[in-house]
């Protein structure tokens, strides 16, 4: 695993565990239940924004089961930097599109809506930029597997894998998901307050 995601932990602080003040269900164990499915997703059936989007759908109910089926199918080739080119993270990408799930208009005309949702999503993709660095696919990579890999070739594909490639990803994943899923919780909270 890259020292340089050492810090990145699966359970944010165990003691919450045992900590009889700390009920099931917090926001503090519901984040690190998304950050493990997350990984987990990543590491088991690979895609980078499925598996980021499908922990934070599952953990938080963004979407209606069935509506959520075709965000999945959409999101299908977003991973690897869309289509594996490297381009943007398909971890961001997937926290993203949670994100629009969370708190984006239903209705096209609605623009206030449509401009809440998108400083929303600047404000996590500043969160994302400096909390790993970089945003792109290759430069993550480059920053914490030390080369960036071209997916479509496979001789450097293989080379990633059997180096560790995938954990890296998986716990940018989860990392990712947590931050997200934080955000959205934040979101949550204000619009139950609003209805109240």
């Amino acid at each position: 695993m890259s020292e340089k995601l050492s810090w990145i932990k699966l359970e944010k602080d165990e003691s919450i565990y045992t900590d009889p003040n700390n009920p099931p269900a917090s926001k503090e164990k519901l984040l690190d239940a998304i950050a493990r499915s997350a990984y987990n997703y990543h590491h088991t059936y690979s895609g980078c924004t499925r598996a980021v989007l499908l922990a934070l759908n599952e953990h938080l109910d963004l979407a209606p089961e069935e509506a959520f089926k075709y965000c999945f199918s959409a999101c299908s080739t977003l991973p690897g930097g869309v289509a594996r080119m490297g381009e943007v993270c398909g971890a961001l990408t997937g926290a993203l599109l949670a994100i629009g799930l969370a708190c984006g208009p239903k209705d096209p005309k609605d623009v206030k809506g449509y401009s809440k949702a998108l400083k929303v999503g600047h404000q996590f993709f500043t969160k994302f930029k400096e909390t790993f660095k970089h945003v792109r696919c290759q430069d993550l990579l480059d920053e914490f597997f030390g080369k960036s890999i071209n997916f479509w070739d496979p001789e450097e594909r293989t080379e990633w894998i059997k180096a560790g490639g995938p954990n890296i990803c998986s716990l940018l994943c989860a990392e990712t998901a947590r931050l997200a899923g934080d955000t959205i919780m934040e979101i949550l909270a204000t619009e139950n307050q609003k209805s109240s």
